[in-house]
């Protein structure tokens, strides 16, 4: 229906209104209308007073002659319609007048308001079926959630029950090892005290007979050395009365030759005494060169039972003793619960002999606390890792170690960065980005290196 459509049934519908309005006053007008050859009697206007002269109708004035406007026919040869749409350009002009002939039709409106009123209901409908299927298929997973949920919780009781009870058992094969080793360990102190005390009661009276033989030893030597004194004493007053005798027997040769002719004589060289060796410091020198012969020896044979190591194997462990810094005895250095042996024990080991099965075995140990359910004890990991690395003489092993410690470190700090991520501290952030960085300094392969960098700039604000 366009518009000229909706203009005529407007102009229609008016007309009607105003013929249906019309014939009532027409049909009052009749009725009021005074009967023919009757003649309606109007009153003065001047005998008129009150309310008839309210109610008094006067007749509309009407000109002579009515005014009418001279028309000019050269305005109307130069006059031209008005723009349809002044500020509009001419194609903006044709689309709005094609909008305006548009038609529209009522019944075709209908029908496309009674397909969109189905389609809504149809997908109303649809919405709904979802909505119950989601509802179902949510109700479902929570079901099957809540199985899982639960098949996993008695798992998880069954397994840490498991391994509570195997902790347990440990405990008690690491406590009965630890007993057994004290006891050895006691043993050997024991027998270690012992043999100290023999071998002290035995320095003491070797010590006191020594004692005894330097008093003897001295006690002649000052005998001897009184002797040598006293020959000394006796010799030079002989010596002193020889030389008397001597330098009178000279004077008298003086004076005889004062009083013969002058003969030039060979000149007399006298000739030096050396001094008798004391007899004290002989008997030091002998008795330090004894000591010194003996201690050396038990010296050197304490240094070199430290460098000797054995090893032992106990209930379900493995015991590595170490020589002690003496002539004989050991102590005990490290046991090694669940270690094995070797298929031949050997009487005597040297430090390259045990010390890579000693590394290896920490090294076993720090994979075992890496592999265990929960969060890794890093701290623990850590020490085991230093522990392996003292033992660790070859440069593969010490590599190896290196490697699993720098990893362990790296998990350690993302793990703490991670934390302080999800923690509510105001520095939370600044703090994971602390850890982050301190992680990329450490030796990384590039994967590793790249996952830190990205991190880091994903925390970092943009500039």
């Amino acid at each position: 229906m366009g518009k000229k459509d909706l203009l005529k049934s407007t102009t229609k519908n008016k007309k009607e209104q105003k013929k249906k309005t019309a014939a009532p006053k027409k049909t009052a007008a009749k009725q009021a209308a005074p009967a023919k050859g009757t003649v309606e009697k109007k009153a003065s206007p001047e005998n008129l007073t009150g309310t008839a002269l309210l109610l008094q109708q006067f007749d509309a004035w009407k000109p002579a002659k009515l005014f009418a406007v001279t028309p000019d026919k050269e305005n109307e040869k130069r006059y031209t319609s008005p723009p349809f749409y002044p500020e509009k350009s001419k194609t903006e002009i044709d689309e709005i007048q094609k909008l305006l002939a548009l038609k529209f039709d009522i019944q075709e409106i209908l029908k496309k308001g009674e397909k969109a009123a189905a389609e809504k209901a149809a997908a109303e409908k649809a919405a709904a079926e979802k909505a119950a299927a989601e509802k179902a298929a949510a109700e479902k997973a929570a079901a099957e959630k809540a199985a899982a949920e639960k098949a996993a919780a008695e798992k998880a009781a069954a397994e840490k029950a498991a391994a509570e009870k195997a902790a347990a058992e440990k405990a008690a094969a690491e406590k009965a090892a630890a007993e057994k080793a004290a006891a050895e360990k006691a043993a050997a102190e024991k027998a270690a005290a012992e043999k100290a005390a023999t071998e002290k009661a035995a320095a003491e009276k070797a010590a006191a007979e020594k004692a005894v033989a330097e008093k003897a030893a001295a006690e002649k030597a000052a005998a001897e050395k009184a002797a040598a004194e006293k020959a000394a004493a006796e010799k030079a007053a002989a010596e002193k009365t020889a030389a008397a005798k001597a330098a009178a027997a000279k004077a008298a040769t003086v004076e005889k030759i004062a009083a013969a002719p002058v003969i030039e004589a060979p000149a007399i060289v006298h000739a030096e005494m050396k001094p008798e060796p004391d007899p004290l410091k002989k008997i030091l020198t002998v008795i330090a060169a004894f000591l010194v012969i003996v201690f050396i020896p038990i010296i050197i044979a304490s240094f070199l039972n430290t460098t000797n190591y054995y090893l032992k194997a106990t209930d379900g462990a493995l015991e590595l003793w170490q020589g002690d810094f003496a002539p004989l005895g050991k102590n005990i250095v490290l046991s090694m619960p669940g270690a094995v042996p070797p298929e031949t024990i050997e009487e005597v080991y040297c430090k390259k002999d045990v010390f890579p099965i000693v590394a290896g075995y920490l090294l076993d140990k720090a994979d075992t606390l890496i592999e265990m359910e929960g969060l890794p004890d890093f701290q623990h990991i850590q020490s085991t890792l230093q522990e392996a690395r003292a033992y660790a003489i070859e440069k593969p092993m010490s590599a190896q170690i290196d490697n699993r410690m720098t990893k362990i470190e790296f998990m350690n700090l993302l793990y703490k960065a991670d934390v302080e991520l999800n923690s509510s501290s105001v520095d939370g952030k600044a703090a994971a980005i602390a850890y982050l960085e301190k992680a990329a300094l450490l030796d990384l392969d590039v994967h590793e290196a790249e996952m830190v960098a990205r991190k880091i700039k994903t925390l970092q604000p943009e500039k």
